[in-house]
């Protein structure tokens, strides 16, 4: 799915949440570093209740939270 997408592209926040599999909850608290843990995923704000990713950031983010 993401994999196959260009590390420039821009995705929307569900299409985030599905590749991470990770709750809205979860990813809006990622994206507006305040999550618990202190993990951070740089996020583009298009508007307040609008979200957008990189693609290269969320590869990154799963690569560093979920593989050894």
């Amino acid at each position: 799915m993401i994999e196959n997408l260009p590390d420039e592209r821009i995705v929307p926040f569900q299409t985030a949440q599905e590749y991470l599999q990770i709750s809205a909850r979860t990813l809006k608290e990622l994206a507006a570093d305040r999550h618990k843990s202190g993990r951070k995923i740089p996020a583009i704000r298009i508007s307040r209740t609008q979200t957008n990713f990189f693609v290269r950031d969320l590869k990154k983010f799963a690569q560093q939270n979920y593989t050894g």
